[in-house]
């Protein structure tokens, strides 16, 4: 759940969002969240990156089955990395996963 509120006043107002995270059966509150902080959720078979500690870089990966079903059973994301023979790697938190767009895709920005 995610509500619009407004902080300061007059010409110095801007808005934040609040906002109920569910995981599994916990409910986390957080207030003030600037709209650069949020992001549609990651479907199955989105193209990410993850960034691998171990060689300082992002890699190409997709995101691996239904991350709904899946933020039950522990804190963060599923996802297959590309090009690797790599098993699927789960609780990757979200911090470490950014979507990949294609050379030439149009993306909205707002």
């Amino acid at each position: 759940k995610i509500e619009l509120a407004t902080e300061g006043a007059g010409s110095s107002a801007y808005s934040v969002y609040n906002a109920i995270v569910l995981s599994g059966n916990r409910a986390q509150r957080r207030r003030n969240i600037e709209l650069n902080l949020l992001r549609k959720c990651l479907t199955e078979g989105e193209d990410v990156e993850v960034y691998m500690k171990g060689r300082d870089q992002w890699a190409p990966a997709v995101m691996y089955g239904d991350q709904r079903k899946l933020a039950a059973s522990g804190p963060g994301y599923s996802i297959q990395v590309l090009r690797e023979d790599r098993p699927v790697i789960s609780n990757v938190p979200a911090n470490l996963v950014r979507r990949r767009f294609e050379v030439g895709t149009v993306v909205k920005v707002y």
